[in-house]
């Protein structure tokens, strides 16, 4: 339950940072849209079989992979920010 929550919790803090980033706008589409298929996932999940078990996984999965890119993102924008000499 826990993963749960934090998973969800994710999205909304991935969502939150990638829209401060000019650039990203599309990275806080994702970490919404995943965030709500996740949400459906939960709420018919009782209905599915084991074949979409790994389905959860894969959501948080890609919460690295999104926070990679907000990184990689922030990383740049502060180089630039440094004078060169």
């Amino acid at each position: 339950m826990t993963l749960l929550m934090v998973t969800m919790l994710s999205f909304s803090d991935i969502s939150r940072r990638a829209l401060k980033q000019p650039g990203l706008e599309y990275i806080s589409g994702y970490a919404k849209a995943l965030q709500t298929g996740m949400i459906g996932f939960l709420i018919s999940g009782a209905f599915l079989n084991l074949a979409y078990f790994d389905l959860l996984y894969l959501y948080i999965g890609l919460i690295p992979i999104l926070r990679r890119e907000i990184r990689e993102r922030e990383l740049q924008a502060s180089r630039e920010m440094q004078p060169t000499m």
